[in-house]
């Protein structure tokens, strides 16, 4: 089997029974053109451009590795057989692979749109959390300050029953 290089088959008594085509150094040349051009768009363009180019890549890549198979011992029927099967498996093991992908980045925004949802309402719940503890410690405070006045009422109120109780003591020694 081959993939666009040239490559010499030979049979057992070892003669060459033929060789597959060879990329000529032109189309390698324009190539590397072609992908500089391919570069240039990929880092200009919207999200868009870098799959075209990917897929016009794969298309070319596709019809420069056209599926050869030579063997002296095989009819030509069966190598051109053979080819074309290679072909079919490749084309849909790549359609299986972009669908795979595609499913994978469905998944992907699914999984992204959730999680924004999910900060969304966590941060919903942070802000009422925040407003509570606020509330709560207003409270809290307003509390404090009523038993800090509680305490000074009480002390006072003590005083006064301490004067009050010394005071009629006195009274009643002063009336015996």
């Amino acid at each position: 089997m081959f993939l666009g290089r040239t490559v010499n088959s030979t049979s057992h008594d070892g003669a060459a029974s033929g060789t597959h085509r060879r990329l000529p150094g032109t189309g390698l040349r324009r190539n590397w053109k072609q992908n500089w051009a391919n570069q240039r768009l990929v880092k200009r363009g919207s999200m868009s451009t870098p799959t075209q180019v990917l897929g016009e890549f794969w298309f070319e890549l596709c019809e420069k590795s056209r599926v050869r198979i030579e063997h002296p011992d095989l009819p030509a029927e069966l190598q051109a057989a053979a080819g074309a099967l290679v072909a079919t498996l490749w084309a849909k093991s790549t359609t299986s692979a972009q669908a795979a992908i595609e499913a994978l980045r469905t998944d992907a925004v699914a999984e992204k749109v959730s999680a924004r949802n999910e900060v969304a309402s966590l941060q919903a719940e942070l802000v009422r959390t925040e407003t509570a503890l606020e509330q709560r410690t207003g409270a809290l405070l307003a509390a404090q300050v009523r038993i800090q006045e509680l305490e000074r009422e009480r002390s006072v109120s003590e005083r006064l029953h301490k004067d009050l109780d010394s005071a009629a003591r006195r009274a009643e020694l002063g009336e015996t």
